[in-house]
């Protein structure tokens, strides 16, 4: 038996139907946002090549954001000295007719990086800010059980 994707008219999310609220304020300009969750376990091996278990493990996510420069200048401006090292949280909400809205919550979010972009040409100036991420909620759900978010 396959998983398949659920298609709703033929359509699949896509960027356009993402909505980035940081800090409970909407954001439109974001380019893109990328998030990631990384489970590390220890193994116990004992005399056996084979691990004959392992730990819960813990959890890191970081991501990024891509925005305009004048979305960063309009940050810094609201929250002012420190501006790096206020936490705040990011949820990101894909909905498209006809199809259910999923949320994702990236909880105790930091800026931990700034990379600015301006080239020749007509594109805009943009600038990525890296995140440290204290947890994500995928679709609402924790990824261990009992963790307290």
């Amino acid at each position: 038996m396959s998983a398949e994707s659920k298609l709703i008219n033929g359509y699949i999310y896509d960027h356009g139907d993402l909505t980035v609220k940081w800090g409970g304020k909407q954001y439109d300009d974001v380019k893109e946002l990328k998030y990631s969750t990384k489970r590390e376990v220890g193994k116990f091996r004992g005399t056996s090549p084979l691990a004959r278990g392992r730990t819960r493990g813990t959890i890191d996510s970081e991501g990024s954001m891509v925005v305009l420069r004048s979305t960063l200048d309009q940050i810094i401006a609201e929250r002012g000295e420190g501006w790096m090292e206020q936490e705040f949280d990011v949820t990101a909400t894909y909905g498209n007719d006809g199809q259910p809205l999923v949320t994702d919550e990236l909880i105790g979010c930091t800026i931990i990086g700034v990379e600015n972009s301006s080239g020749e040409g007509a594109d805009a100036n943009e600038v990525t800010l890296n995140l440290d991420i204290k947890a994500v909620r995928y679709s609402g759900k924790a990824p261990m059980k009992g963790m307290k978010i």
